[in-house]
C-alpha cells in the first residue's frame, strides 16, 4: 500500500484494476502479515529486502484464498441475511 501511495504522490498513478486488486486484499494481508513476517524474520533468519520478498511472497496466496473463500462469502450470505 504505501508503495501504491508513493508512485501516486510522484503522478504515477497504478492502474484501477491493480489498485483494486491491492485494495481487496489488504485486510486479509493485514490479518496473516504478522505471522508470517515473524516465521520469516525468526526460524527463517531471513531480513532485509529477501526477508521482504519472502514475506511478500507467503501472505498473498493465503490472503487472496482467505478473500475468496472466506470473505467473499460471507460478504453474500450477509446481504442475503439481510435481505438487499
Amino acid at each position: 500500500m504505501a508503495a501504491l501511495v508513493l508512485l501516486a504522490l510522484r503522478g504515477a498513478v497504478p492502474s484501477s484494476a491493480a489498485a483494486g486488486w491491492v485494495g481487496r486484499l489488504s485486510y486479509p494481508i493485514f490479518l496473516l502479515h504478522v505471522p508470517v513476517m515473524q516465521w520469516v524474520y525468526g526460524p527463517l533468519g531471513m531480513d532485509g529486502a529477501a526477508g521482504f520478498l519472502a514475506s511478500l511472497a507467503l501472505v498473498v496466496p493465503p490472503a487472496w484464498a482467505l478473500h475468496g473463500l472466506v470473505e467473499q462469502p460471507g460478504i453474500r450470505l450477509g446481504r442475503r441475511l439481510a435481505g438487499s
